[in-house]
């Protein structure tokens, strides 16, 4: 049992075991960490609507400096965060997302590092959904139609603006009777 290490400094143990030694292997102590945890706003994110992703972090043991990132499904780095905690203290990192696109969609990762060590990762998966369009259907040259003259039916699929990624639109049309 090894007592009284600190955090960030680099030991090198050896073992003997029956006669045998082995190497020495480098052991660097990285602090405690409690939970990291990433949730996002509201119920269903929905394009258009505003949106929020919140990391939060909560410390078990180690006053020290800690580093938490949040980063982008693309691997970009949204927003990161160098935190001086200590043990029992809790801290978040927010991102909105305002308005929520369709192109914001993906896996969203929250990391707590001490130096180059990873403490701590999650990850949210975010799935946008997309309003119902607005669909209206008119007809050339009017709705009265004489028989035997051609008419034209014009549908027209408004989707909301937030909607920045591709979308398949089908189209059925019946004539009753």
């Amino acid at each position: 049992v090894l007592t009284n290490l600190q955090v960030g400094v680099q030991y090198n143990i050896s073992v003997i075991a029956v006669g045998t030694y082995l190497p020495s292997q480098s052991v660097v102590v990285v602090p405690a960490l409690g939970q990291v945890i990433i949730t996002g706003s509201g119920t269903t994110p929905t394009s258009g609507s505003p949106y929020t992703l919140t990391c939060t972090v909560l410390v078990i043991g180690w006053n020290g400096t800690r580093t938490t990132q949040l980063t982008a499904p693309n691997g970009s780095m949204l927003i990161s965060n160098v935190v001086s905690a200590s043990p029992g203290m809790n801290y978040t990192l927010q991102w909105p997302l305002s308005p929520l696109r369709t192109s914001d969609g993906g896996v969203y990762t929250c990391m707590v590092l001490y130096e180059n060590y990873t403490l701590g990762t999650t990850t949210l998966s975010v799935t946008v959904t997309i309003p119902p369009p607005t669909v209206t259907i008119s007809a050339v040259p009017s709705q009265v139609v004489i028989a035997g003259n051609n008419i034209t039916l014009i549908c027209n699929v408004q989707l909301d603006p937030s909607v920045d990624s591709t979308v398949m639109v089908t189209s059925t049309w019946t004539v009753p009777g």
